[in-house]
């Protein structure tokens, strides 16, 4: 392609010869001349970037100060517009490729394993949020009666096309419509997609992109409070509300229940291993009325936990059982040593030291 149009024939390349004559009347002028050969040199460095690794290109001084521009591919001198020609059928031979492959992919993704995978991976999300919230419908403050729960649903700043195609994914069976509809959606995601990875991304990565449902989702806590009717986001408006313990409470019962939900097998029943929890200063800022429901959930919910705390001594009777280690500071060079309680659910006692 020249400043003059594409010059794909021999009437084309006289018509730019003769309009460049023109252009270039006073001969003599050499500053016209070396400004006119800079470009070519530009235009030449930036076709070099466009056909590395296909083809070389090269400006070469002939008969008559008249410059040529050649083009070499493996080895092999052909003009450039043959070279263009190639290239530009090998545009359009990869580009039916793709489509070819677009297609297969989207027949798979419509019909095939990743459509099914993709609807059980959304129905099993739905399943542990269910779960979740089933541990939570159970626990309410002692004093408010604060309850909290969480949504995943489709987010609110995607297309309506997301929220189709999600019910869609959703069907076992489809009308012709509705695959069209869906069609079109994975067309979307996967240009969208295309659009935002990098121009080389593999085909996998921008699949996985276009098909990644949890970018099409978002959680939000959901307060109950006896202070209004029903269930309301959690906004920072309505957490201030609370007292400090109670938006403890909000925000660490939803990460027990997670817990607890994410270790049960797909039956809900609690799975057979330990289901273990860390945690560091322990419900700080909750009353201890309030601190017995918190810890009531790790007997309820048969959960496994450490704790840390400087004055807690975990005497509740919503917990079922708990092993007690408290630190004594070193005596001088001493050692670091222990006292071992133990709490079964009404009494503490001390363990005697380890033989």
């Amino acid at each position: 392609m020249g400043r003059h149009g594409p010059l794909d024939g021999v009437t084309a390349v006289l018509a730019a010869a003769r309009a460049v004559a023109v252009e270039l009347e006073d001969g003599g002028d050499s500053t016209a001349t070396q400004r006119a050969s800079s470009h070519v040199d530009d235009a030449l460095h930036a076709a070099r970037s466009a056909v590395s690794g296909q083809a070389d290109l090269s400006r070469d001084l002939g008969g008559h100060d008249w410059w040529v521009l050649r083009a070499s591919v493996n080895g092999f001198r052909q003009s450039v517009l043959a070279l263009h020609r190639k290239l530009q059928a090998d545009l359009i031979e990869g580009q039916a490729d793709l489509a070819a492959e677009e297609e297969r992919l989207f027949e798979q993704t419509l019909a095939g394993s990743i459509r099914r995978s993709l609807a059980n991976r959304i129905r099993q999300a739905n399943r542990l949020v269910a779960g979740i919230n089933e541990q939570l419908s159970v626990v309410r403050t002692a004093a408010a009666g604060v309850a909290v729960r969480l949504d995943w649903e489709v987010d609110p700043d995607q297309p309506t096309a997301v929220r189709t195609a999600r019910s869609l994914l959703l069907k076992d069976r489809v009308t012709d419509s509705e695959r069209r509809d869906l069609q079109e959606f994975v067309r979307a995601r996967v240009d969208q997609a295309r659009a935002e990875l990098e121009h080389h991304a593999p085909w996998e990565a921008r699949l996985r992109e276009s098909l990644d449902y949890r970018a099409w989702h978002r959680f939000t806590l959901q307060l109950s409070h006896r202070d209004w009717e029903g269930w309301k986001p959690a906004t920072a408006k309505r957490m201030q509300r609370l007292s400090t313990g109670e938006r403890s409470i909000a925000l660490h019962l939803p990460m027990l229940a997670s817990i607890a939900a994410h270790y049960a097998d797909e039956e809900g029943r609690p799975a057979g291993c330990p289901r273990l929890i860390l945690l560091d200063e322990l419900f700080a800022g909750v009353d201890s009325a309030n601190r017995a429901m918190l810890f009531g959930t790790f007997t309820d919910w048969d959960l496994d936990a450490v704790f840390t705390s400087d004055h807690e001594w975990c005497q509740y009777a919503t917990l079922s059982g708990i092993a007690i280690h408290h630190l004594h500071p070193p005596d001088g060079d001493g050692p670091l040593v222990s006292t071992r309680f133990t709490w079964d659910g009404r009494r503490r006692v001390i363990n005697p030291p380890a033989a």
